[in-house]
């Protein structure tokens, strides 16, 4: 009987947590309010801009509520939003912007976030909290897809550009690191300075997440009663067609797989499998420790998928390729491959689509990246070295960071960094 009642309960907790647990749905571009939706209800945590300022309210909407737009749900929010007769007429002022990547995965974030600096020390303190959340440090040699660091972005803002000057910073996020930014105006009333930024969308795009800090330098008098808005201003001519985002989650990465309507899909332990409704025959996507593969009839080519080379194999001249796997420095853990499981028979008529689905899927790692773990490792390394080892122990998830000199047998030192906090776990010496 027992057992019969310990079952029933966790039937009834898995049934619950798939009807009442909330997933992130994005971002509206209305001020940055975002959704979170279960299957009985959806959350929006609103913040709206008005003439009156920004609208800040946390909402709920089940039943069929869940359904509606969000300008018919914010229109329902109206009797509690502040009147005003005549909006205030802003002006605007002169300013200058430094974009920055500043990558570091934090789920509880909430973007964009904006810092109001009028001082050197002020700079510096803003640095301090936050150096070992976001990657803050010098960039000696930037790759081209990078920018320079963020220390070297603060070398022109010493005490004599605060004496005329303040500094607003922005930190955004966005699900592709392909995707850019233009700060188009900035305006001030006697209540609010709005902040307006385009993004910079290429045609195909990275699936890595991003987050950039944003310098916007203006000689504008800011008060400390003024409210600081960032608005992105819609074009009006972009279109998003219907779209359900797919979920899976393991220990060390979120995985976004967007579905056009008209597709289905299973989440797997290990991943997603999706395939047009009605047919035969799917794609997976599979997270796997480490992919490897047989040579014997192997045909392999690089394909250019979400802005990486990725290698396609193709097994004994098959109408379609068997596997894309995304190349190592992708990722800092495991593998990520695309598998054809029989989708030759809806190919020529589902494969642009397939293919926009391959481009435009998201992995969010959740461990401390690589390039930041070393940096904590170098802060205690005290040994010489020219070499540096990093490796990633998914058992413990950990990094080993090694440092030792090349022509040198043994010695060195190795730090072991928490994958998920950056914390130093242990520093051992080779022999």
């Amino acid at each position: 009987m027992k057992k019969i009642l310990i079952t029933i309960a966790a039937v009834v907790l898995v049934a619950a947590l798939i009807l009442f647990f909330p997933i992130p749905k994005g971002t509206y571009d209305d001020g940055g309010s975002r959704e979170y939706e279960a299957l009985t209800y959806k959350i929006i945590r609103w913040n709206r801009l008005t003439n009156n300022g920004t609208y800040r309210k946390t909402r709920i909407y089940w039943g069929a509520d869940k359904h509606l737009s969000p300008d018919e749900l914010f229109a329902r929010e109206k009797p509690y939003l502040p009147t005003v007769d005549d909006p205030p007429i802003p002006h605007t002022v002169n300013f200058e912007a430094q974009y920055i990547r500043t990558d570091g995965y934090h789920e509880d974030a909430v973007y964009p976030a904006v810092t109001l600096i009028r001082s050197a020390d002020e700079l510096t303190a803003y640095y301090k909290r936050n150096k070992d959340l976001y990657s803050l440090e010098r960039r000696d040699d930037p790759a081209s897809d990078s920018t320079i660091g963020f220390l070297d972005a603060c070398d022109r803002y010493d005490k004599a550009f605060f004496d005329d000057h303040c500094l607003i910073l922005i930190l955004l996020q966005e699900a592709s690191g392909s995707i850019r930014h233009k700060v188009t105006a900035v305006q001030q009333t006697a209540d609010n300075v709005t902040v307006s930024i385009s993004p910079i969308v290429p045609e195909v795009g990275t699936d890595d997440m991003a987050q950039w800090h944003i310098f916007v330098e203006t000689d504008a008098v800011i008060t400390e009663e003024q409210t600081i808005l960032v608005a992105f201003p819609s074009d009006g001519n972009s279109h998003t067609p219907p779209r359900e985002d797919v979920l899976y989650e393991n220990r060390f990465a979120q995985v976004i797989l967007p579905l056009p309507d008209g597709w289905d899909s299973e989440v797997l332990d290990d991943g997603i499998r999706f395939h047009p409704k009605g047919h035969e025959g799917s794609l997976c996507l599979r997270y796997m420790d480490a992919f490897g593969v047989c040579g014997t009839g192997l045909h392999s080519q690089t394909v250019t998928i979400g802005g990486y080379e990725t290698e396609q194999g193709t097994y004994d001249d098959h109408a379609l390729w068997d596997y894309i796997v995304f190349p190592q420095e992708c990722y800092s853990v495991g593998d990520y491959v695309f598998f054809n499981e029989g989708a030759e028979g809806w190919w020529d008529d589902y494969g642009d689509e397939a293919m926009s689905i391959l481009n435009s899927t998201a992995i969010y790692e959740k461990v401390t990246m690589e390039g930041k773990a070393i940096v904590f490792a170098k802060e205690v390394c005290n040994v010489e070295y020219d070499t540096v080892n990093a490796v990633f122990d998914t058992d413990r998830a950990v990094w080993e960071i090694t440092f030792f000199k090349k022509e040198f047998l043994g010695g060195g030192q190795t730090v072991t960094v928490d994958g998920f906090s950056g914390e130093i776990l242990e520093i051992q010496y080779g022999e």
